[in-house]
């Protein structure tokens, strides 16, 4: 039985050593061009006497070449061809190149402890400080860990992101990046003129003639626009590209711009007038006349008798975004006679509402051309606040104009509403 364990076992090794012989092939045969006075063959080590070199042209001149073996390489030191034919053999390892566990120029011989006598090297120039240290790339943000304890709930262990990269991605792309896992509930302060964005997320990529944004992004009117005029905070993508043609010997420059998204709020128009020496607040109101509403920053423009304001303290007005407050500075006194006109984005989420941008601009030596399309719209079948059965959707549908018949469903859906309640 021992016998024939060791007779299997042979047997296995010489079946590894054949398919291993079957994979590799020593003899090889190459055309090299000669550039230089050192060619290099190989990145395995040569076998002996098994370099064979044919020259493709009389070459009675030329002195045949040095072998160097340790290089793998073929050296000319007096003349050269402009290409040869060589055949060699190699082996299946290069025995030139050092194999080690440690390297020994990485490591010093400390005698004062026995027990480790050597002891690694710390390189501060090999240290990378950043976990997505490259080259070209500017990077800052902060993790933070957190536990949270409540005399009414277990431990919860908290943990954020923040990052912002910007720099060179490749040599031709441009990478900007502002990533967050926090989801906080308010927006930045409306009391200075430069806004401080928390949960703007997004990833832009761009180079000389197109530019690629996923995310969080600000989706306004085309330049060559005169009548489409419109502001958005979006969610979404949104891809411009420039394209010049001019195989005709007569440039023409194409001016391409896609966008598709979820907006992020609802646009709203409302005009008043001043209260005779009081500066605010104003609250704002929906389009739909709603008296609460949360202003998405930085989507504002006021304006005082069509003079566009600044916002800030040391400027026009402050806002509070999240009571949707209007109150003006000093240096605009506000009188009856003062005509205010405010157009803001507010959060609406009764419905999903989506956004589309189709922007073409065909620009010649001597005309110009463009075509513009947008659309937004709610999505009907998806309500976010509320949720209604087939039956309770047909219902409606059948109720047409009859005011009591919209009486009795509206009863319908009170009584819905006390049974709920109820349980």
């Amino acid at each position: 039985m021992l016998l024939s364990r060791k007779y299997l076992l042979l047997l296995l090794l010489g079946v590894c050593v054949r398919v291993n012989a079957q994979y590799f092939r020593s003899a090889r045969v190459k055309t090299f061009q000669v550039k230089s006075d050192t060619l290099k063959l190989d990145s395995l080590s040569l076998i002996k006497e098994s370099v064979s070199i044919t020259y493709f042209a009389a070459a009675d001149s030329l002195k045949k070449p040095e072998i160097n073996y340790p290089l793998h390489a073929l050296i000319f030191k007096s003349g050269r061809p402009d290409s040869i034919l060589v055949s060699y053999r190699v082996f299946p390892f290069n025995f030139e190149q050092l194999y080690f566990h440690k390297d020994a120029s990485q490591l010093y011989t400390d005698l004062s402890m026995p027990d480790r006598p050597f002891t690694i090297k710390y390189d501060k120039n090999n240290y990378s400080s950043s976990l997505l240290k490259n080259d070209g790339l500017n990077k800052n943000g902060n993790i933070s860990r957190g536990i949270s304890v409540g005399n009414n709930q277990d431990a919860v262990l908290n943990s954020n992101l923040n990052l912002q990269v910007s720099g060179k991605l490749t040599p031709e792309i441009d990478i900007l990046m502002a990533a967050t896992d926090n989801n906080i509930p308010f927006q930045a302060d409306g009391t200075t003129a430069q806004l401080q964005e928390f949960d703007k997320v997004f990833v832009q990529l761009n180079n000389e003639s197109t530019k690629l944004v996923v995310g969080d992004y600000q989706l306004s009117r085309p330049q060559n626009s005169y009548f489409m005029n419109f502001y958005k905070r979006a969610q979404g993508i949104s891809l411009d590209n420039v394209y010049l043609d001019s195989t005709n010997n007569k440039p023409v420059t194409f001016k391409t711009q896609v966008a598709g998204a979820i907006s992020r709020g609802k646009f709203s128009r409302m005009v008043f007038f001043g209260i005779e020496n009081n500066q605010g607040p104003y609250r704002l109101r929906g389009a739909d006349n709603e008296p609460f509403i949360i202003v998405l920053s930085g989507t504002e423009k006021i304006y005082i008798d069509g003079k566009l304001l600044l916002r800030g303290q040391e400027n026009d007005y402050i806002i509070d975004y999240n009571t949707g407050e209007l109150t003006f500075t000093a240096r605009q006194q506000i009188t009856k006679d003062k005509r205010i006109v405010a157009e803001f984005q507010y959060a609406e989420r009764n419905y999903a509402r989506s956004l589309f941008l189709f922007s073409e601009e065909i620009q010649g030596k001597k005309a110009k051309a463009y075509f513009n399309f947008f659309s937004e719209q709610d999505n009907k079948n998806r309500a976010l606040q509320q949720s209604l059965t087939q039956e309770q959707k047909l219902e409606l549908a059948r109720v047409g104009d009859t005011l009591e018949k919209h009486t009795q469903v509206a009863q319908h859906f009170q009584h819905l509403i006390i049974v709920m309640c109820s349980i």
